[in-house]
């Protein structure tokens, strides 16, 4: 028999009453009644409750080992997602430059709603108790963005593909203040 320990019994013990990390209260707090997903949304500081609330964005050359430059953007989850996407398109991504008569083009290698969407969604499917921080890795011709998240494979169509096990219910309820 294996023993269950740790963050997997949480997670277990949540899931056999109905309940999901997100949607506990944060039992520190001396006066009120505040549950994790307001804290991580509207909190300036979640850090402080959480450990990894924030974006951590690398800018690298040619390899993983090759990183010239890095931020982080911290405050809360509403906060992080404009920030995020406002540094990413000014600092980390080049954008190809054209001239239609005396109007300039600018065209970036991702339409920058949908980086916001998949920004979006490595912050609802992120697993929060990991204590790990959601990762933009930019190169030349390719961006990553990794979280701490899980998934399972799938086929669709023949075409292998990964879908997202939903971590956080109550924050994706509440995606639409991030949007």
């Amino acid at each position: 028999m294996r023993m269950v320990t740790g963050k997997e019994l949480d997670k277990a013990i949540l899931k056999s009453q109905g309940r999901t990390w997100d949607g506990m209260p944060i039992s520190e707090l001396k006066d009120g009644y505040l549950i994790r997903v307001a804290m991580l949304a509207f909190y300036k500081e979640p850090e402080k409750w959480v450990t990894g609330a924030y974006v951590k964005i690398g800018h690298f050359a040619q390899s993983d080992a090759d990183l010239k430059y890095q931020d982080e953007v911290y405050g809360s989850l509403i906060e992080q997602v404009d920030k995020t996407v406002d540094l990413v398109y000014a600092k980390y991504m080049k954008a190809l430059i054209s001239y239609e008569g005396i109007q300039r083009i600018e065209q970036f290698m991702f339409h920058q709603d949908a980086f916001r969407e998949i920004l979006l969604n490595a912050i609802v499917h992120k697993d929060y108790s990991s204590c790990n921080p959601i990762q933009i890795s930019v190169y030349e011709d390719k961006i990553y963005i990794w979280n701490d998240g899980k998934c399972r494979k799938i086929w669709i169509q023949r075409i292998n593909c990964l879908q997202n096990i939903l971590q956080n219910p109550t924050i994706l309820s509440w995606q639409m203040y991030f949007s």
